[in-house]
């Protein structure tokens, strides 16, 4: 695979200034893998659950989550149906704040598998001061449609949180990693350094409306992987929701034959305990 070059890199750091500024602008080609409904329900964490909120809009103690499932079934002159489930962990506890988020994705057209998609993303934070914190966290993703058989990363590095409050939370960080890439076509593994970014952006719009936007990057020598979430979720009561959204991701260096780019719509009914 070829070293990722300037338009790669552009990429990654214009997915993250769209999010640091709160805008989000979809984008409009999507590969046919993922055009087998008008919404599809997406395979990125892109709705990680905050720690509940005490007194004062601060975080309690304890854990807090959120599931989430989306399902499209299409029959007649098209037949596809498309499967999401996803589930988000969060605790505060002192200086420390933890996350886990797991989902799945799998698509069919006309009885053939069309994507089909893994992703589990954990992150400990630990305070080091007021607004800054230091991570380490660890992500899987598998994706057959990707190229990659694989994608595994550890990564750590410091952050900083701008706002934190119910209304607004803004915070970036920054850091270095180690990641594994198994190649689908010749089962080839490569390993390599990477470094890593992410910008979360949360606004409180209404008494039960957020409009939230997400991106991560990590690019090494043999990939470059950015994403980017934009959605807008409503409370209908304390326990269920539902969120619509658009994640666009894109891989510098994918084998031969594949796209860089994929895009999914999403439409999600959301469960929070």
């Amino acid at each position: 695979m070829a070293e990722p070059g300037f338009k790669s890199t552009v990429v990654a750091v214009a997915l993250q200034a769209v999010v640091a500024g709160g805008v989000a602008h979809a984008a409009t080609v999507q590969p046919a893998a993922f055009q087998t409904a008008a919404f599809q329900a997406t395979p990125i964490l892109a709705s990680a659950p905050q720690p509940v909120a005490g007194k004062g809009g601060a975080p309690r103690e304890g854990w807090s989550g959120r599931g989430e499932a989306g399902m499209v079934l299409s029959q007649g002159n098209a037949e596809s149906s498309t499967v999401s489930l996803k589930l988000g962990l969060a605790s505060q506890r002192e200086h420390w704040r933890h996350s886990l988020q797991l989902a799945a994705l799998r698509a069919t057209n006309k009885g053939r598998e069309s994507a089909a998609r893994i992703v589990a993303d954990g992150q400990s934070d630990l305070q080091i001061r007021q607004h800054a914190f230091w991570f380490g966290g660890l992500r899987y993703e598998s994706d057959r449609f990707s190229g990659f058989h694989y994608q595994e990363s550890a990564s750590t590095g410091a952050g900083f949180r701008f706002r934190d409050t119910e209304l607004l939370k803004l915070s970036a960080q920054v850091g270095a990693g180690y990641r594994r890439l198994s190649d689908r076509n010749t089962d080839q593994i490569f390993i390599d350094t990477v470094a890593v970014a992410g910008i979360t952006f949360d606004q409180k719009l209404g008494q039960n409306t957020r409009l939230v936007d997400r991106a991560h990057a990590e690019s090494g020598r043999y990939n470059t992987l950015a994403s980017n979430y934009t959605g807008v979720e409503v409370k209908m009561n304390a326990k269920l929701g539902l969120s619509a959204g658009y994640d666009i991701r894109h891989n510098s260096e994918p084998p031969p034959g594949l796209r860089p780019d994929d895009a999914v719509s999403t439409v999600h009914l959301v469960y929070a305990f």
